[in-house]
């Protein structure tokens, strides 16, 4: 059962931190009910008040990857090879299972680190 997005009130839109406050996407309310979405810059860039932000650009070395070992019944950990990536940085993101070739449905996993 989907339980929503996480709501956040009383947020600080121009306050920023070196550690997650709030789970990625969570939506905020300011005192004067403007809207905001929590998310994570890439520290290379800074941000700035009144400018449009956007997602990074899709990596699509990233995309169609084999997994290096085959996965048994209640593995928790899904090892994938030829991709460097940094700790964490997919975390609250999904990997998305599907068959070889991509065929089959698809299912969907919350990564957690």
């Amino acid at each position: 059962m989907l339980s929503g997005i996480p709501v956040i009130y009383g947020i600080k839109p121009l306050e920023s931190s070196t550690t997650p406050a709030h789970e990625l996407g969570s939506v905020g309310y300011a005192s004067d009910g403007r809207k905001f979405r929590y998310c994570q810059n890439n520290v290379t860039n800074a941000m700035v008040a009144g400018e449009l932000q956007q997602a990074r650009v899709e990596d699509t070395g990233e995309q169609s990857i084999l997994v290096s070992t085959s996965a048994s019944i209640g593995d928790t950990v899904v090892t994938i090879a030829s991709v460097t990536v940094t700790a964490n940085q997919y975390e609250n993101g999904y990997l998305v299972a599907t068959g070889e070739g991509g065929t089959g449905n698809g299912l969907y996993y919350k990564i957690k680190s």
